[in-house]
């Protein structure tokens, strides 16, 4: 198990002009949009825009990019859940409404006294509504039994103008809406490939419904843009819940929350009742509420988030809390984002000064690493003219011995052709006048006087083929095997003398 620290913080916002600006300021930077009212210093850099597509928001049990919202959606969002403004004399109201609510329980003690039971049950029934109570009431009222009639109808209709005028509105000093943050700290180098924004925003919602059931998750955001694109750590949720009590109507979260911290300490110590009933809380006690809140935090992460992950959640040892680091961290925490240290503006500054020492340093270095390349190019750049010419030489060389093979080459094409040449002037016909004289003996030894004849034209014509001086030694040739046409003629007369003789 890797141990890591997981921040924890609250904020809580009421219905004063100065806390909802602060609410509409914070819930504004967690939508990704300018808030309504002007700000008092101009923000500075507090998230990457190139990594916006990594912010999502949960509502109403569904998971969606915060792009996919309009600006305009995103306001109307902030102004549902942002504290309603007070009403035109608010304070007024709300002294009238706890005077004559006495006044009430009083004038019920008077009636039940005098015997008129009906008008006090009556007046504890309204004492007892929540929500909205109809003025038709106070006509109801009117038809009972009752003392002083007249003021009793006057003081009915008082309270009700003030309660129901103050329906669903915080008081004054009262938590309207709580919001609050979930992260793992850069430091502990936690990126969003092991807690990616579905495991942040599904453990913010676990926490909510199992400690709180009875107050509204109004919103949560996941944030996974404040941060370098280099990085991934920095991943974070904000929820925005509601400080109303369902069951009750009340606006009480604060002391359902002591309740429920009380409730953790009594299960992991055995200690009952740690914090008084009423919910006032003395200051060592409420530093013990935050120390126990974050420890229920901290066993709530470890359960359904970091163990399953490789990670263990610790709480800050004493020292650690103790040191002026951690006391300046704490006072951070305090100051909008725009005016904290540790914002997403400083790192970046811090890590472009970082960036521009480092590469004085490279510059330097370069430097003397050119010097050095200049005398080597110094060095080679002699050398290099030496090979050059050393391959101007060689080139001229090859040129040289280029032209002679051309011209070899063009020796060698006009023997080739005059082999064919006379391969075709003298071979070729020479062959073709010896065929004809060999064919020729060959007819004259089986007496086949007209094939002799025939073969002899054809060895008359092929030694026409033939080079001058080669007809002379061919006729000779001819002669000497005695196929000339002078013997052919006189053997061919003797035959026909042959033939006459046999007829007769």
């Amino acid at each position: 198990m890797r141990t890591i620290r997981l921040f924890h913080r609250r904020m809580n916002y009421s219905s004063t002009t100065e806390s909802r600006v602060k609410c509409e300021h914070s819930l504004a930077h967690s939508l990704r949009i300018a808030p309504p009212t002007n700000a008092k210093i101009s923000k500075k850099l507090e998230w990457n825009e190139e990594l916006s597509q990594h912010n999502f928001m949960w509502i109403n049990n569904h998971i969606s990019p915060i792009e996919s919202w309009t600006e305009a959606e995103r306001l109307e969002l902030l102004y549902e859940i942002v504290p309603q403004p007070r009403i035109h004399n608010q304070s007024k109201l709300q002294t009238q409404q706890r005077q004559y609510r006495r006044k009430m329980k009083n004038a019920i003690d008077s009636e039940i006294k005098s015997g008129n039971t009906d008008a006090a049950k009556f007046l504890q029934s309204i004492l007892e509504t929540d929500g909205h109570v109809s003025y038709s009431s106070i006509q109801k009222f009117s038809l009972l039994t009752m003392q002083r009639k007249k003021q009793r109808l006057k003081m009915l209709e008082t309270y009700l103008n003030a309660h129901n005028q103050l329906q669903h509105r915080a008081p004054t000093n009262n938590i309207f809406i709580q919001e609050g943050i979930f992260k793992i700290p850069h430091r502990w180098e936690v990126g969003s490939d092991l807690v990616n924004a579905s495991d942040y925003i599904e453990f913010t919602r676990l926490f909510l419904v199992h400690y709180f059931p009875d107050y509204e998750i109004k919103t949560i955001i996941c944030h996974d843009d404040e941060r370098d694109k280099n990085q991934n750590t920095g991943c974070h949720t904000h929820y925005f819940l509601s400080a109303l009590n369902q069951k009750t109507n009340k606006f009480d979260l604060h002391k359902r929350q002591i309740q429920v911290v009380s409730e953790y300490i009594e299960k992991v110590t055995g200690v009952k009742d740690f914090f008084p009933n009423d919910s006032k809380l003395t200051r060592e006690e409420t530093q013990d509420f935050g120390h126990y809140f974050q420890r229920m935090v901290q066993d709530f992460a470890n359960k359904h988030l970091c163990r399953s992950k490789g990670l263990l959640v610790e709480f800050s040892t004493e020292t650690e809390r103790r040191t002026k680091q951690r006391k300046e961290m704490d006072q951070q925490a305090k100051l909008p984002k725009s005016q904290r240290k540790n914002n997403l503006n400083n790192y970046l500054l811090k890590r472009q000064a970082i960036q521009r020492k480092e590469l004085a340093s490279d510059i330097e270095a370069g430097r003397s690493e050119l010097d050095d390349i200049k005398t080597q190019v110094a060095i080679s750049t002699g050398e290099n003219e030496m090979i050059n010419e050393l391959k101007r030489q060689n080139s001229r060389d090859i040129s040289a011995e280029n032209k002679e093979i051309v011209q070899l080459r063009a020796e060698k094409h006009a023997l080739e052709k005059l082999v064919q040449n006379l391969k075709d002037d003298i071979i070729r016909p020479l062959s073709q006048f010896c065929q004809s004289v060999f064919l020729g003996l060959k007819a004259k030894e089986s007496g086949q006087s007209r094939m002799v004849e025939s073969f002899l034209d054809n060895a008359m014509k092929d030694m026409l083929n033939l080079p001058p001086s080669m007809q002379v030694k061919a006729k000779v040739l001819l002669e000497s095997v005695e196929l000339r046409k002078s013997n052919l003629e006189r053997n061919k007369t003797d035959q026909t003398s042959e033939n006459d003789t046999f007829e007769r």
